[in-house]
Order: C-alpha cells, then structure tokens, then sequence
C-alpha cells in the first residue's frame, strides 16, 4: 500500500483570518494526497480549531503565545523565544514530515530556526508587503536556509527580494476562492462593507473616511463586520470615538455575522489595508459580484484595473474614489457576472489545489 507523503503546515497566530481559512481550504482538499497535520497555538484557537475539526483536518495545539503589540506579551514572546523553538522542535519530531509549510509569513521565526535545527525541508510562506524592521533583518539571514517560498502575490516577492532573483524554487499563490453563486442585489440602498480583523494593518480609519464623508447621503449605507479579539479592544474603541466624535451615523458595525449574507448584500467592497498582499475578503467579495473600491495592496490592481464598474484609491486625492461612489451605479448580472469569473479563473480553489500538490511533490522528491 502506498504511504502518503507527510505535509506539517505551521502557523504561529490561530486568531481566525485570510493565512488561517486559507490553511483549512487547503488542507481540506489535499486530505486524499497527503497526510496533514496542522500545528497552531492554542491561545484564540476556538474557532479556527472548531473550523479544522469539523471539516475533519487533523491539527495539534502548542502552547507559544503570537506576538502582539503589547510589553507584557512582547517580553513573554522573547523570554520564552528558546523554549518555544525546543517545543516546535518537538512537535516535529514527534510527526516527523517529510516538509514543513510554515504559513504564517515573515514573522514565524521560532518555526523556521525549529525546521533548520530538525533539517526538514521546509517552505516559507510570505503573505504580506510590510513587515516590522526586526523580522525583515532575520528574514535576510534565514532565507538561504530555506528550501522554497509561497508568495502571496506578485508585490510580496518583490518586497522581499526587491524584484532580485530568488535562488530557490518558488511559486506565487493568491488566496484560493471556492466558487458561489450570484445573488442579485436589492434595488434600494447602495452597501458598502468591509469584512476584516480589528487590526490597525487594516487601516479602518479610511474606512471610516468614507462614510464621513457621506454621512449626509441617505442612499448609502455602510457595514463593517469584525470580530473583536482581546488585544483588539483599544483599537475598537479608538474607531468607535472616531464614529461618535463626527456623528457618523450612516455606518452599522456587526460583530455576529456570516460572510456570505454580508456580500450577498454588499454593492462595494471598500478595503482600506495597505501591506495586505492576497486579501481574501477582496477576491471572496468578487466571487459575489461585488464592486471592488480598494487601497493598491498585494495584487488588487491586477485583478480589477480592467473593470470600469472598479477603483483603486489614491491616498492623495481621495476625491476621484469619493466621486466614483457618488456616480455609482448598482452593477447588472452581465458586470456581476464578469467580474466573479475573474476572480475564479485566476483563484478558484480546484487550480490552487492542482498547484500546491505539484509543487509540494516536486519539493519532497528534490535532492
């Protein structure tokens, strides 16, 4: 009987978001070609593990904390910096893969010393265009070690190679989308949205620009959808002082929602991230149909600057997007039709799948 080849996919944040339902779609389908096993912290895991359990991916839980933007836990994170790579170490062993895909981006460092020290192949997955100065030192350090990279995007490899050729085999992978159907909107109120983390990288105090700006406009109305984590709290505060201080009353913040319902409503996405390199809520938006207003992030531009019905924001003159919403017209099943078809010819999950089996294999069999 053939052995399935052991595929171990790490990452070092379980807080739900883009890197973690992308580790779910993936594993999920590579079940019949691989034995998976994912590895992630049990600190915010409840979702992303009930997630995991219930599409019946195996997963571990260790006990690392991520690293967040706070002393106490930046202290813990470097006092304990050792012992968490002895317990990934550990972790490795004990399932013994035949590669590693460390998919958290350029901040997993404690996993990437952990796989140098266990001498496995492993491949690095970078998912962002910005990282802190700290990590992009060690990234220059650790990356002859690597055996290949996953990009997100495009721009993720050129800011971290800056447009250098990479010595090792690399593919780029944007976030898989799996197919859904249309849903015509309402012919009522236009609906903006915004589903994301409560995370200042999100940039949501653009967002909150935006509805500002049309407080006054009675025919638009806007949504932003996020779950609050703990670390996150500040940060939710400082935008609901931002909302009451200018009275916008125009926008609904929904902390309970499914995705689906948000984007069958949605007419405009509006993502506001500027060092997001495959923004999944971009493409998921449109999978829906949905018009893309959008920061020039990762890839974005590739994939809709051929849509007139689209647009990308200048940070210097808001105005064009402000006057592009303005004239906004609610999209037509053909424009709808067109843009969803982009996005599931270029991301749709079955190609991704096909690319990750061919790439791992080709990885695991390299001398």
């Amino acid at each position: 009987m053939h052995t399935k080849k052991k595929i171990l996919k790490i990452i070092e944040e379980s807080k739900f978001g883009g890197p973690q339902k992308r580790i779910s779609i993936i594993a999920k389908n590579l079940k019949k070609d691989f034995d998976i096993l994912v590895l992630l912290p049990k600190e915010n895991s409840k979702k992303f593990s009930n997630i995991l359990s219930n599409q019946k991916i195996r997963y571990d839980s260790i006990n690392i904390l991520a690293l967040r933007k706070n002393f106490k836990i930046m202290f813990k994170y470097f006092f304990f910096f050792f012992n968490d790579i002895a317990l990934l170490r550990n972790k490795i062993k004990k399932f013994n893969p035949d590669l590693i895909h460390v998919c958290g981006g350029a901040s997993q460092i404690r996993t990437i010393i952990a796989s140098i020290i266990t001498r496995k192949k492993f491949v690095w997955h970078l998912n962002d265009t910005y990282t802190p100065s700290i990590f992009f030192f060690l990234f220059q350090i650790l990356k002859k070690f690597c055996n290949a990279f996953i990009f997100s995007s495009y721009a993720t490899k050129n800011y971290y190679f800056n447009k250098k050729k990479v010595n090792q085999p690399f593919e780029i992978m944007q976030s898989p989308v799996i197919k859904d159907k249309l849903y015509i909107k309402k012919k009522n109120k236009i609906i903006i949205s915004n589903i994301s983390n409560f995370s200042p990288v999100k940039n949501l105090e653009l967002f909150l620009q935006f509805a500002n700006n049309f407080k006054e406009n009675k025919n638009i109305k806007f949504y932003l959808c996020g779950k609050v984590f703990r670390n996150q709290i500040n940060y939710y505060t400082k935008l609901k002082k931002i909302i009451n201080s200018n009275k916008i009353k125009n926008i609904k913040i929904i902390k309970k929602f499914n995705y689906k319902d948000i984007l069958k409503k949605t007419d405009i996405y509006l993502c506001t991230s500027t060092n997001e390199s495959s923004p999944m809520s971009v493409w998921e938006a449109m999978n829906f149909g949905c018009s893309i207003v959008s920061t020039d992030c990762g890839d974005v531009k590739r994939y809709i600057k051929s849509f007139k019905f689209c647009n990308i924001i200048d940070l210097n003159n808001l105005n064009k997007s402000y006057k592009f919403i303005s004239s906004f017209k609610k999209l037509n099943k053909h424009q709808m039709r067109s843009i969803h078809n982009k996005i599931i010819s270029k991301n749709g999950y079955q190609r991704k799948i096909i690319s990750y089996i061919q790439f791992y294999n080709y990885l695991i069999n390299r001398n």
